[in-house]
């Protein structure tokens, strides 16, 4: 890699998240201090909306550490749940039952209003973080504000991008992308954090071709740096210009980026007809079920993955299921722990009905339609 040959102590565009490279603009600190009041105050419930890539992840993250001693935190990245299946999930994450109970709506309430009304000394407000919110249906979002309205210890952070639930009493707080300015200074901190030592490794020029093509989006910032500086690293270039960075837009890496967000950012709110579907459960209780459309779906612990599945045997961009109208093939993506089919470690895999997969601790069963 490039990064001892620009005297790098890390890599400065790294895609997955990491609060060491967290940029701090002015936008950014209004929004995290405009979302921490939102959540300390009476507000039940808090929208954060904004395109894909532009770091609505990182700043959750950043959010949850500043609120971690106000709240107990639980993460939903399975937005197709029913509002029983939320509450449900809720319940196990703060360990009010176990993973094999189940019981009615009503009981499940009983539940969580024990829990929230018992001792102050491990209890107190409940912060549930909603990935992906656009994804979920209007039924399941009023079955889960009418199970959740009657506990004010209660607060839901909704993340997404489109949303257009019908959501009364809300604040609903956006994620703008970066400005030419804000572009700049990103980049220059990135590379500071990872060693530049102040050098001028992208001219001037070649940060307003940067934002031209990326209109302001970190995570499509981070690709075309990224593949940037594998081209200099290449030609043995010390510095990245204009041109460079033209030509870095003919990089594979570039144009999954591109294709990666466009495939995102058309997702509606309600499926469109899918061709298969997978049924995912962990040991002995069902996750839900996930429809397969035309196009790439990403699995693993990440919340950018279209099924984030939250534990630390599977990689945070373990696999990926490619869909045409004619198959659907799995892939690995050079996880940890690998993907096994019937039982057989692939790389690679066309589908086929009833066919049972396993990601880390999970299983997935993937029909055909």
């Amino acid at each position: 890699m490039y990064s001892s040959f620009f005297g790098f102590n890390k890599l400065p565009f790294r895609l997955r998240p990491d609060l060491a490279f967290l940029y701090a603009g002015e936008d950014y600190k209004r929004t995290r201090t405009h979302i921490i009041h939102s959540l300390q105050g009476r507000q039940a419930l808090t929208l954060l909306s904004g395109p894909p890539g532009v770091g609505k992840t990182t700043l959750v993250e950043d959010v949850l550490i500043a609120v971690s001693k106000d709240f107990t935190v639980c993460r939903i990245n399975q937005p197709q749940l029913s509002g029983r299946e939320i509450l449900h999930a809720i319940l196990l994450q703060i360990g009010a039952i176990s993973d094999v109970e189940t019981g009615s709506i009503d009981q499940l309430k009983v539940l969580l209003s024990t829990w929230v009304t018992g001792d102050a000394t491990h209890h107190g407000k409940i912060l549930v973080v909603l990935d992906d919110a656009q994804l979920m249906s209007q039924e399941t979002f009023r079955d889960l504000s009418i199970l959740l309205r009657s506990e004010p210890q209660v607060r839901q952070l909704l993340v997404g991008r489109g949303i257009t639930l019908a959501m009364p009493d809300k604040e609903e707080i956006p994620l703008k992308p970066f400005s030419m300015i804000e572009t700049q200074a990103y980049i220059e901190w990135r590379l500071k954090v990872s060693g530049s030592n102040s050098r001028e490794i992208f001219t001037p020029d070649a940060f307003n071709t940067v934002f031209q093509n990326t209109a302001g989006v970190p995570r499509l910032i981070n690709a075309l740096c990224d593949a940037a500086l594998q081209a200099a690293y290449a030609r043995s270039s010390t510095q990245i210009g204009h041109l460079d960075i033209t030509a870095a837009t003919q990089d594979s890496r570039w144009a999954a980026a591109i294709e990666r967000d466009r495939d995102n950012s058309v997702k509606p709110s309600v499926w469109s007809p899918s061709f298969a579907q997978i049924l995912v459960t962990h040991g002995r209780v069902r996750v839900g079920s996930w429809p397969l459309t035309l196009g790439v779906f990403t699995i693993g612990r990440a919340p950018d993955n279209e099924l984030s599945l939250d534990s630390l045997p599977v990689s945070r961009h373990h696999c990926r299921i490619i869909t045409t109208d004619q198959e659907s093939t799995i892939e690995d993506l050079e996880s940890t722990n690998g993907i096994s089919v019937n039982g057989q470690l692939v790389a690679k895999h066309i589908l086929t009905h009833d066919d049972h997969v396993q990601v880390g601790d999970y299983f997935l069963l993937y029909q055909e339609k």
